[in-house]
């Protein structure tokens, strides 16, 4: 249940900077002035985005070795020689799709560790 709400948080944090972001860089866009304007600013940038792409990627790594080991035990362990059982089936198919949709979340956070990653390479190349 802990490494849920680690996933969790990471989720939200990163939603939360990304919020936190875009009306900065809209303004500098919008302005043609690069933010903050100072070097010392630009690479707090860059800093904070570098910690953010760390933090969705230790997420990824966290939610798809959660989500394989648990489906590995619920397999071994709950569902071994339960035979032809229609009631342990349609469990089965259920905890299957729940394991699925997990996958399939901590997939949409490793497509933003790629984003926030290319993000910070065009940043810095844009700053020089």
């Amino acid at each position: 249940m802990m490494i849920t709400r680690y996933l969790l948080s990471v989720e939200v944090i990163g939603c939360a900077y990304m919020l936190l972001q875009i009306p900065f860089a809209a303004i500098s866009v919008a302005s043609g002035n690069k933010i903050g304007g100072s070097k010392l600013v630009s690479q707090f940038l860059i800093f904070t985005d570098i910690i953010v792409s760390l933090l969705f990627a230790s997420g990824v790594g966290a939610g798809f070795g959660y989500t394989v080991d648990e489906k590995h035990d619920v397999d071994a362990v709950a569902f071994k020689d339960v035979g032809n059982d229609p009631e342990y089936s349609k469990l089965h198919k259920d905890m299957d799709k729940y394991f699925d949709m997990a996958h399939i979340s901590t997939g949409f956070l490793l497509m933003a560790t790629v984003c926030m990653t290319v993000v910070t390479i065009v940043s810095v190349y844009s700053k020089k």
